[in-house]
């Protein structure tokens, strides 16, 4: 069957794309081989300054399953509401333009769907490549895999707990639409997938997880996103979204508020050791309040973090100038050097007056 913009695709999926050429042909080529041939493939050009856009409109000049989406610059959350808006199939799936998928990818999930009607999610697995190797990554273990996992059931919280992955999977559209789930539209990239997944998590009645894996997710390339100094708390916009979001459920967020905590600690250790030095203590004070103001429910989620990161939770929470410390410390290559001197100085300094220099 060959798609026509007279007839509904049962799946819709969105390509973000932005000054990608290195990589978009791989990803969109994997795209054309799908073998459902009721599917969109939306492209997102998100005001690519290289030949990405070229790329895009050559696939759409001999496949009518791809659609180009050609818009200004204005980061990727934007870009994705407007793919959001713009789907027409039954269920939404994401592939990244650095990524790509087996030729059997949205056909499988698709037919998952079908079996599992009353699963607002379906994900999988998923392959993670670099440039010198490929790994299967077991984000869902084969426990998780076994049936569809209800909103109340105990295992939400591992779900909560794993890769926060956009991709790999099919999500409802009408309950997307019905919850308003959707993308901050902060600037740039950074960190609205974690936002959109945690809501998902949240509002879904019912999921399937499965263990198979058909997209390969790229790492470490040059075009990949960082945490810049502007960039620095767009994590705690994501979970001041999430919370206002969360509190449309307290009878799941009594069952789940736990994991949600070790997650948001999880994500903010993350973003601080990818921070700039210079931001770290600012960083730490901040989300240490954050994270006070929540203790009960991190007294919860310690349950599904290690001894090392139940005892750095609670330093944060308590001290988090000393944890700035110990973690600066360990990662000076001289513990003779000047800089590292003046820490050690600071720190005795912050053990005498624990409250100099607390905000």
């Amino acid at each position: 069957m060959t798609l026509s913009m007279d007839t509904k695709p049962l799946v819709s999926v969105l390509v973000p794309i932005y000054n990608v050429e290195r990589y978009l042909r791989q990803c969109l080529e994997s795209l054309s081989r799908q073998t459902m041939q009721e599917i969109e493939f939306i492209c997102l050009n998100d005001g690519s300054t290289d030949s990405s856009l070229d790329i895009a409109k050559e696939y759409a000049a001999r496949d009518q399953r791809f659609i180009v989406v050609n818009k200004t610059n204005s980061g990727y959350g934007a870009t994705m509401n407007a793919g959001l808006k713009r789907a027409r199939g039954e269920y939404i799936g994401i592939v990244e333009s650095d990524d790509w998928v087996e030729a059997d990818c949205f056909e499988s999930l698709y037919k998952l769907a079908s079996l599992h009607r009353e699963c607002d999610i379906i994900k999988a697995n998923y392959y993670q490549f670099d440039s010198t190797a490929e790994q299967f990554k077991e984000n869902y273990s084969v426990e998780l895999c076994a049936e569809p996992i209800s909103a109340g059931s105990d295992l939400v919280g591992r779900v909560i707990l794993s890769v926060p992955a956009i991709w790999a999977a099919l999500y409802r559209t009408e309950f997307l639409r019905e919850h308003q789930i959707d993308f901050l539209e902060t600037p740039g990239a950074s960190y609205q997938d974690t936002g959109f997944v945690l809501k998902s998590w949240i509002a879904a009645d019912s999921i399937l997880l499965t263990h198979d894996a058909y997209l390969h997710y790229r790492i470490g390339h040059a075009g990949s996103s960082s945490v810049s100094d502007e960039k620095v708390y767009y994590v705690c916009d994501e979970f001041s979204s999430i919370d206002s979001f969360a509190a449309k459920f307290p009878d799941r967020m009594g069952r789940i508020g736990g994991a949600l905590a070790a997650k948001r600690y999880r994500t903010y250790r993350w973003n601080l050791l990818r921070i700039n030095q210079s931001s770290r203590k600012d960083f730490l004070l901040r989300t240490s309040k954050e994270l006070g103001a929540i203790r009960e429910q991190c007294k919860e989620g310690a349950a599904y973090l290690g001894k090392r990161q139940r005892k750095e939770l609670f330093q944060w929470i308590d001290d988090p100038l000393e944890l700035y410390y110990d973690l600066s410390l360990k990662e000076m290559d001289s513990k003779v050097s000047p800089a590292a001197l003046m820490l050690r100085l600071q720190r005795k300094l912050h053990k005498l007056f624990p409250t100099v220099g607390v905000a």
